[in-house]
This record gives structure tokens, sequence and C-alpha cells, in this order.
């Protein structure tokens, strides 16, 4: 868990960035003022970061490797409307982490 913890701080590339890990296996990583495609970007970034790491991962059906899944979510919903700060972004973030 480290090694990923490691990973997604170090490839966040914005200041003022927060890595935390906030359950088992769950990181959040904020983004203050980042639009959703540059949010969706860093998201991709850290994901190829972490596969590429080459954790071995025996116990996984679908990898060999640890790998992770992204959801992103911004206070301004695509459709116009808005997520409720701050309690309605992280769900939507793991919902969108399932699509």
């Amino acid at each position: 868990m480290r090694t990923v913890a490691a990973a997604i701080d170090a490839h966040a590339e914005q200041h003022g960035a927060l890595a935390a890990r906030y359950g088992g296996e769950e990181f959040a990583l904020v983004l203050p003022r980042t639009d959703y495609e540059r949010a969706l970007a860093a998201g991709e970034r850290i994901r190829c970061v972490v596969e590429a790491l080459g954790v071995p991962h025996s116990d996984a059906a679908v990898s060999s490797v640890v790998t992770v899944s992204v959801g992103v979510a911004t206070a301004m919903a695509a459709n116009g409307g808005t997520i409720a700060m701050p309690h309605g972004v992280l769900p939507a973030a793991d919902s969108a982490s399932y699509k």
C-alpha cells in the first residue's frame, strides 16, 4: 500500500493536491480548482503509473499486478447540476469508479 500511496502522491502534479487513504484499499485525491478533464487526466496518469510499478498481486483474478480503478467527480456536474459539497463528492467519485 505504501508504494501505491507514494505513486499517487508523486503523480498528483498539482500544488495543493491532497492524497489520502480513506478505506482499506481506497485512496482519495483532492485536486482543488481542477476541472473534470484535468482530473480525469490525472486519474488516468496515476492508473498507468500504478500498473507500471508491477507490484505483484497473486490473489487477484483480474491482474497479476496491483491496479487501480479511478472515479472522478467535481463540484459541478457535467449536466449543469451541482454535487453537494463536501459530502456528495466522495460518493459520486466512488460510483464513477465502477463505470
